[in-house]
């Protein structure tokens, strides 16, 4: 069974980000409005789907913009640089401790 894990974060009913973490080992998208950047939410919808995830390694393949934010948050290189569907990312993981998230 795929699972599926989607995480937002809203203020006065109005949307600041949205993540979602598949097969709960493999962020799928972490997206955070402009003007709530460096607030915070990443961090937050971050922590969310690393408490939901259940493998040793989470995934992530991160637009290059992001890469220093996932890099900050404990993600590491795994690979080169790809292209998919005309989307550039690097491949990153972060290894779990068990009971730390």
């Amino acid at each position: 069974m795929t699972r599926t894990t989607c995480n937002w974060c809203t203020t006065r009913r109005e949307l600041q980000g949205v993540g979602e973490l598949k097969q709960r080992r493999r962020v799928a998208m972490l997206f955070v409005d402009p003007a709530c950047q460096r607030q915070g939410v990443g961090e937050a919808l971050l922590a969310a789907l690393v408490a939901q995830a259940r493998t040793e390694v989470i995934t992530v393949s991160a637009s290059l913009p992001s890469v220093g934010f996932y890099a900050r948050h404990g993600f590491q290189c795994a690979g080169d640089v790809a292209e998919s569907a005309g989307l550039v990312y690097q491949p990153m993981q972060r290894t779990l401790v068990a009971g730390s998230g």
